[in-house]
């Protein structure tokens, strides 16, 4: 029981470490706001991003097979989803880069890193592949000890990345002058690309 408890652990980590690595819209975020804000405003953003990722987490272990389904076949929410994108990326790309946003102007950075979490519909669908990958191909099986275990360790995996991404944003930003600069503006691109390609897989599913 131990050893799995502590195997599930580690699975979890691994997997997490995976997918929150890589440059995306909730690290750009954190960096973005660890440099305007300093870094305890950063992290909160980390503490809303890690909430979603708890959420889909959950969501996959408890209905991936039917969220999957309702995900594949149900082109109002895909519509949907890209909308709220292209809002998000509107709403970046008029945002003037560097400036200092006003406590009226500025969203809570907890519920900043939810909601970018949320809208990244990646996200959701490398949990739904990763743990059905886990349980179809791999075997392992999910008691409630090592549903414990395993979201325990995708909390402290994805809060460690997003707090490296938030300690390194000064040396982030220092090596890409254009980043520096343009960095609402990335935020924006990066996400009409995520936008573009749902819309593409939309018009083509």
């Amino acid at each position: 029981m131990l050893i799995d408890i502590i195997l599930h652990f580690f699975i979890g980590l691994i997997a997490v470490i995976i997918g929150a690595v890589p440059l995306g819209l909730v690290n750009l975020s954190v960096v973005e706001t660890t440099l305007k804000k300093g870094r305890q405003e950063g992290l909160k953003i980390s503490f809303g991003a890690t909430l979603t990722e708890l959420i889909f987490v959950f969501l996959s272990l408890f209905a991936g097979a039917r969220l999957a389904g309702i995900l594949e076949n149900n082109p109002v929410a895909e519509i949907a989803v890209v909308l709220v994108l292209i809002v998000a990326a509107i709403t970046f790309l008029v945002r003037k880069n560097g400036s200092k946003e006003t406590n009226q102007r500025s969203f809570n950075p907890f519920v900043k890193g939810a909601f970018f979490n949320l809208i990244s519909i990646q996200v959701l669908l490398y949990w739904l592949v990763a743990i059905a990958f886990l349980q179809t191909s791999i075997g392992i099986v999910f008691t409630i000890e090592c549903i414990i275990a395993f979201c325990l360790a995708v909390a402290i995996g994805k809060m460690g990345v997003l707090f490296i991404y938030a300690r390194s944003a000064d040396a982030i930003v220092k090596r890409s002058s254009f980043l520096s600069k343009k960095i609402n503006t990335v935020i924006g691109l990066v996400l009409l690309v995520v936008a573009l390609l749902q819309g593409i897989k939309i018009w083509f599913g």
